[in-house]
């Protein structure tokens, strides 16, 4: 049978240069959301380095790198399925560099299913994409982004909050720490909403780990007692997945 409700963490990490300093703090914060009880962990967008290209090319590494071995490990001792943030990998041949997360499953196992849709940076600026999602059957979103200093206060939880909505699901979204040293300042403010978009938890601009019981089962009645779906004018527009083969 599978489970409605569920804890769920996010880690807002403060990333500093070091890329081993960074790997440890991670690795400290998960076990400490797996001891507030979590089962699903999840880390920001770019957590081994700061956000600059001169930090991604610094601290490129392969899927099989340091990142990916600590979350391995870090996922098996805590027993929690984890949403490893992202981190700049390094593409053979190429000068460019892929924006990676990786997601592992409680036995330290790489996964490319689950049933918990994912979204990097910008993708929090698209509905098409938590719409996907929703129609696969999804009734949770994590997005991993660093908003600014100028675009996280005027636009993140607005942004979160109508995907929420959008959908009826839980939205979550977990950010870097502020550093005021980084090239590129994070606004932090890591949160969680519910499918009737209220913010059920969050946090500031510092490091913390946000921790949200999740119950599922809210999805299903607040698409009970509104059925936007069924009003969805599918004869004057649509949202196609263009992975499933179209009639």
């Amino acid at each position: 049978m599978e489970t409605t409700r569920f804890r769920l963490a996010l880690v807002q990490l403060f990333v500093e240069r070091r890329r081993h300093i960074n790997l440890e703090r991670a690795r400290s914060l998960i076990n400490r959301a797996a001891k507030d009880g979590a089962q699903v962990v999840v880390l920001p967008e770019y957590f081994t380095c700061m956000m600059d290209p001169e930090y991604f090319v610094e601290y490129k590494e392969t899927r099989n790198g340091p990142t990916c071995q600590m979350l391995a490990r870090a996922a098996h001792e805590n027993n929690v399925y984890l949403f490893g943030g992202t981190f700049p990998e390094e593409i053979p041949g190429s000068k460019m560099l892929n924006n990676t997360c990786q997601i592992f499953n409680p036995k330290g196992d790489v996964i490319e299913f689950c049933r918990t849709g994912f979204g990097v940076c910008l993708d929090l600026r698209y509905p098409e994409l938590a719409r996907l999602y929703a129609m696969r059957g999804c009734q949770l979103m994590t997005y991993m982004g660093g908003f600014s200093l100028t675009t996280g206060p005027a636009h993140l939880q607005l942004l979160q909050r109508a995907r929420a909505v959008d959908n009826q699901m839980f939205v979550a979204n977990v950010g870097p720490a502020t550093n005021n040293e980084s090239p590129y300042v994070t606004y932090g403010h890591s949160a969680v909403a519910d499918p009737w978009g209220n913010l059920i938890a969050e946090t500031g601009s510092d490091e913390d780990v946000v921790i949200a019981d999740i119950d599922l089962s809210l999805v299903a009645e607040t698409r009970r007692r509104m059925p936007i779906d069924s009003l969805r004018r599918n004869d004057l527009f649509e949202t196609r997945d263009l992975k499933i083969k179209q009639d």
